[in-house]
């Protein structure tokens, strides 16, 4: 998932969206949040054959509210799909977004996405 996704949308809560592999940081980098963040996280996957690769990926949306997190979830989760082109071959949910307590409102989903490269 890219930021060019959410570029543009007029939902309110996609505005102003921090989207990163890793939290973001204070200028002496400290670990901080943002009211409106998706977190990517490579989760491995495996090799399918010599350019082929199955890529697991696993999302968290925040937000300032539950209810926000949820539309920021649903939101991602439906735009995963325009992510499919060039290397991407195939987008599928395999967890779909749920509720996770934390000190902050958020969504945990994960997804696989086949990808192609080529031979070396």
């Amino acid at each position: 998932m890219t930021k060019q996704v959410f570029v543009g949308r007029p939902e309110p809560f996609a505005a102003g969206l921090w989207i990163s592999s890793a939290m973001p940081k204070t200028p002496a980098g400290e670990p901080t949040r943002k009211d409106r963040m998706i977190i990517i996280r490579d989760d491995s996957g495996n090799q399918m054959d010599l350019v082929r690769e199955n890529a697991r990926i696993g999302v968290q949306f925040w937000g300032s509210t539950k209810a926000e997190a949820s539309d920021l979830a649903q939101l991602g989760r439906g735009l995963m799909n325009d992510m499919v082109g060039g290397p991407i071959k195939r987008i599928r949910n395999v967890l779909r977004p749920v509720f996770i307590e934390d000190v902050q409102p958020m969504f945990y989903a994960t997804f696989e996405l086949i990808v192609k490269g080529s031979k070396l």
